[in-house]
């Protein structure tokens, strides 16, 4: 069973990493500095091997700052991306949220 959860763990993360690839190329992403800089950092955190699920979490956010600023618009190489971090960031926020409700229960 864990064989097969780390196997999961390195799909996911290689599927992000080359959504990251191929929004970091797109020409939409590289005409908006903002947006380039997003996805750049995240490029690069993820081949510096650092935690997979925080990334996605810090992406998501930024991303949905971004849309706030840019009439809720995104390239579909970033829109892509988008679909694949945020099921991981939603199950990391609700993990957090149910520690803090526990915490002020007892």
């Amino acid at each position: 069973m864990a064989l097969s959860h780390t196997k999961l763990i390195m799909d996911e993360r290689n599927k992000t990493l080359e959504l990251l690839q191929i929004a970091i190329n797109d020409k939409n992403v590289k005409e908006s500095s903002e947006l380039f800089k997003l996805i750049s950092d995240s490029l690069k955190t993820m081949k510096a091997g650092k935690e997979y699920t925080l990334i996605c979490v810090k992406l998501s956010n930024s991303i949905s700052k971004y849309l706030l600023g840019h009439q809720f618009r995104l390239p579909d190489s970033v829109n892509n991306l988008v679909k694949q971090i945020e099921p991981i960031a939603q199950k990391y926020r609700g993990r957090a949220s149910i520690s803090m409700w526990a915490n002020k229960l007892f």
